[in-house]
């Protein structure tokens, strides 16, 4: 499909035509699979991510800008639903390890197990980068699971020490999740 070709088919698909789409997606289709399952490593989630690529590129078809290839388009729409699915992955999995620690349920299963290690050992990464006082404080708090008070103790530093030393960290891990894709890529 030459390059002219392609963008004839991306101003069909914009008027809303299925054939253009199903041609798209034949070109495309398995390209964007292995590009999601890079990111994923998991060949059901860059399945179902690969459909919800295609899926966003239907609905957003109003919204095409002809100056750009689809290849870039559907790559990019790919590298965001993947790095947010394995956001929204990470986010119940702590979810629920939360919950199953607060209400003494069953363990997590071995794949959400997986899944949670994965996310903190990027978290740890994050963690590293902190100064040595959010550090030590983050880890009391999020390892350890010590308490405020029990922070402050054991660092002998005032409880409100703790608390904006903590909130800081917090933030800072947070922001790293939520801003800095590479790290949610592994290589």
């Amino acid at each position: 499909m030459n390059d002219l070709n392609e963008n004839n088919l991306l101003k069909m698909l914009i008027d809303g035509s299925h054939e253009a789409f199903e041609l798209l997606f034949d070109k495309y289709n398995s390209q964007v699979y292995y590009f999601c399952l890079k990111i994923l490593g998991s060949k059901e989630n860059a399945e179902e991510v690969t459909s919800d690529v295609f899926l966003k590129l239907w609905q957003k078809r109003n919204k095409i800008d002809l100056d750009k290839s689809v290849g870039s388009l559907l790559f990019k729409i790919s590298r965001d639903l993947s790095i947010n699915y394995k956001k929204k992955v990470a986010n119940s999995i702590l979810k629920s390890s939360e919950y199953s620690q607060t209400t003494q349920l069953e363990a997590p299963s071995p794949l959400a197990e997986l899944i949670f290690q994965d996310y903190k050992k990027i978290v740890d990464r994050f963690v590293l980068n902190l100064p040595q006082q959010q550090q030590s404080i983050f880890m009391l708090r999020h390892d350890a699971h010590l308490e405020i008070n029990e922070i402050a103790k054991e660092l002998e530093i005032t409880e409100s020490t703790v608390r904006v030393h903590l909130s800081r960290a917090n933030k800072f891990v947070r922001n790293k999740i939520y801003n800095d894709k590479e790290f949610l890529i592994e290589k």
